[in-house]
């Protein structure tokens, strides 16, 4: 079993388009009324509307978290783009020796984490695996 594809639900299917098209950067592989399909990797990010009954309402916080890995010295860069967009960055860029990885935390529109990481090299003697999801 493999993960294809990821689907966000969205009350504001257009702020979410405009967020991780325009800020993020991510290409549009096909869209339709209520569907967009991003990413130019093996698997894709879809972008929904929650409007079906067992969908449910969003809570407060995040529904899901999104880790995107960028190359190394490109995430100081995408900071301060973000930062000039407005976006809602809630851990700045911070280098995590365990994992390996430099982090960068922000929200999208419908308050899903969204992680920009990339690796760099841990110091000897470190944990660092370089697997994704060992950021924290």
């Amino acid at each position: 079993m493999k993960l294809d594809y990821a689907i966000l639900l969205a009350h504001d299917l257009g702020a979410m388009r405009r967020f991780y098209v325009e800020v993020l950067g991510l290409p549009v592989r096909s869209e339709r009324p209520g569907w967009i399909e991003l990413g130019d990797g093996p698997a894709v990010l879809a972008l929904r509307p929650r409007d079906r009954a067992y969908d449910g309402a969003a809570g407060a916080g995040a529904g899901a978290q999104l880790a995107f890995q960028v190359p190394l010295d490109e995430l100081q860069r995408h900071e301060s783009e973000l930062r000039a967009q407005a976006a809602e960055i809630v851990e700045p860029l911070t280098r995590n020796d365990g994992s390996g990885h430099m982090t960068l935390f922000l929200l999208d529109p419908e308050h899903n984490v969204v992680e920009l990481y990339a690796e760099h090299q841990a110091p000897a003697g470190s944990l660092a695996t370089g697997a994704p999801g060992t950021t924290a």
